[in-house]
């Protein structure tokens, strides 16, 4: 909802005025794009049933991630130092937390 208040229709109106060359360019990226997310979306699940919610909304906030990888290769978007600091500090985050509960999950092994 908030991109389309920000952005309004102006990402359809892209789509819709490329030529064929630019959509046969821009198809595999596509492609790539929807298959990772479908592949991040079913893993999510099972995460969420096999360790918990909070490692789901970790994995949710890594998602945002593969959102921002599809605008750059599809969109040719710019992302600025801050942003990719940004990004960085999830990741980190990420790593952080799995390395935690590996940690946990060794202690509780023993």
């Amino acid at each position: 909802a908030m991109s389309l208040m920000v952005d309004g229709l102006e990402p359809l109106k892209y789509l819709i005025a490329m030529d064929a060359s630019h959509w046969h360019s821009c198809f595999p990226k596509l492609l790539v794009q929807w298959t990772l997310m479908a592949i991040f979306s079913s893993v999510s699940v099972l995460v969420i049933r096999d360790l918990g919610a909070v490692t789901g909304q970790v994995m949710i906030l890594a998602a945002g991630i593969f959102t921002v990888c599809g605008g750059i290769m599809i969109f040719d978007e710019t992302v600025t130092t801050l942003q990719f600091l940004g990004y960085a500090v999830v990741l980190g985050g990420v790593a952080w937390y799995c390395h935690i509960m590996n940690k946990l999950h060794e202690v509780s092994k023993d």
